[in-house]
């Protein structure tokens, strides 16, 4: 099990003016909250075959991404600094035996909707990853709701 210290958090910092980068479909969980900031925890499949552990924050301004349900999502992205808290990440990604995209930003998806998986299923590299994810780890919701269950979402928006 993972850290159980009451004050593990992911810190972020988000700029006001998003710098649109493209736009994105991804496939995951959302694991913490802050305001309408959600963090979705998903999966890339970089090989066939392949999981690596990647964090999306999401602006969910409608409530629309329900915290604890695989959900697809699909929106323009951009990126936000983390300031701390990817430690957090690299213990969820030794747990699952798995690798992390290494980076200091992440990617932010906003004016987003929710799309069923079989809308992006097809051609989509996150649905593949989450997939295969969870074919390695049937009980995939469950250990990344043990690990993540005390970790908070801080976005400072300047």
């Amino acid at each position: 099990m993972g850290d159980q210290s009451s004050s593990r958090k992911v810190r972020v910092k988000a700029k006001l003016r998003y710098f649109v980068q493209a736009e994105e479909a991804v496939f995951g969980v959302a694991t913490s909250e802050d305001g309408y900031f959600k963090l979705m925890i998903t999966f890339y499949e970089e090989i066939p075959g392949g999981r690596t552990l990647r964090p999306v924050i999401v602006v969910d301004r409608f409530d629309d991404v329900k915290m604890g349900k695989e959900m697809g999502i699909k929106g323009k992205r951009a990126y936000v600094e983390v300031l701390e808290g990817m430690d957090v990440f690299k213990a969820l990604a030794r747990r699952l035996r798995t690798p992390l995209i290494p980076q200091s930003v992440l990617p932010l998806l906003f004016d987003i909707k929710v799309v069923s998986p079989a809308e992006i299923a097809e051609n989509n590299r996150s649905f593949r990853g989450f997939a295969n994810a969870k074919a390695f780890w049937p009980n995939l919701i469950q250990i990344i709701e043990e690990e993540l269950r005390d970790v908070r979402l801080e976005v400072n928006v300047v």
